[in-house]
Formats: C-alpha cells, sequence, structure tokens
C-alpha cells in the first residue's frame, strides 16, 4: 500500500508540475501579447509608414491584479478597468515618446525567451505610484541586452 502511494504522489506531483508549467506558459504567451497589441496599435496608427503617424502616440505596458466591470446606471454605463497595474501602464504610456513602448520590468521579466528586445530607460519615480521603476523601452530592432545600453534621461517628462 505504501509502495501504491508513494507512486500516486510522485504521479500528483508530475501532473502538478506540468499544469504549472503550462500556465507559466500561458501567462508568458499573454504578456507577450500585450507587447505586440501596443505593436499593432502603433502600426495601425501609422508609426510604421515612411510619412509618419497620423496619430503620434505611445503606449505602456504593465501587468497585475486588477478588478473590471460596469459602473454607473441606466443610459450612464460604462466598462472599466481599475487597479495598481492600470494606473503604472498609464503612466507608462504618458511617459512613451510617440512611437514607443515602454514597458516595466516585471513585463520584460515575464516574457524572456519572446524574442522582444529592449532597451532600458532607467529608473524613475512615477506620479501616484510608491517606489521607483525601471523603464525599459520595446527595440524596434529585435532582442538587445538591456545592460548594455545606456539609459536616456525621461525625468522631464511626466
Amino acid at each position: 500500500v505504501a509502495e501504491k502511494a508513494t507512486e500516486k504522489s510522485a504521479e500528483v506531483a508530475k501532473t502538478a508540475e506540468t499544469a504549472a508549467a503550462a500556465a507559466g506558459d500561458a501567462w508568458q504567451e499573454l504578456r507577450a501579447t500585450a507587447v505586440k497589441t501596443a505593436q499593432d496599435l502603433l502600426r495601425a496608427t501609422g508609426h510604421a509608414d515612411p510619412g509618419g503617424p497620423w496619430v503620434p502616440i505611445g503606449a505602456g505596458v504593465h501587468t497585475g491584479r486588477a478588478w473590471f466591470g460596469a459602473v454607473g446606471e441606466g443610459a450612464h454605463v460604462e466598462i472599466t478597468v481599475v487597479g495598481d497595474p492600470m494606473n503604472v501602464a498609464a503612466r507608462l504610456a504618458a511617459r512613451a515618446e510617440a512611437g514607443e513602448i515602454l514597458v516595466s520590468r516585471t513585463v520584460r521579466d515575464l516574457v524572456v525567451g519572446s524574442g522582444t528586445g529592449f532597451e532600458d530607460r532607467g529608473d524613475v519615480g512615477l506620479r501616484g505610484v510608491p517606489g521607483t521603476w525601471q523603464l525599459l523601452a520595446v527595440s524596434r530592432h529585435g532582442p538587445r541586452r538591456c545592460g548594455s545600453i545606456r539609459p536616456r534621461s525621461i525625468a522631464s517628462r511626466s
């Protein structure tokens, strides 16, 4: 009986390990999709066109737990998303130059292996968000090592 229980325990542990790995891969893919969606948004607004963008925007991507749902009542109902990740993403987007996608180090760490490259933009404070945040720009030139890029100053941007 003890031998059979040990076999079943090992089998359950292997199944749990496989499920956890699959879930981790799915979350990594989801975060990489968020970066690719931001790239699609910039292309759709003309940032890849030789004549330049017809809407000069930048984008910000962060990840974490958020809440979404309907707010309001009657004819004035809107769907909204709230939480710290939304605030961080909004601050990143506000700092991004036209055609630039800024991500947090959290996003960079979670999409390792996706083929996305990043350029270090330095550490900054984000208004209304505690702590210091390392900002990274999605590279337009493919994967690069972040440590080899000199941060540029973005302190004047809000």
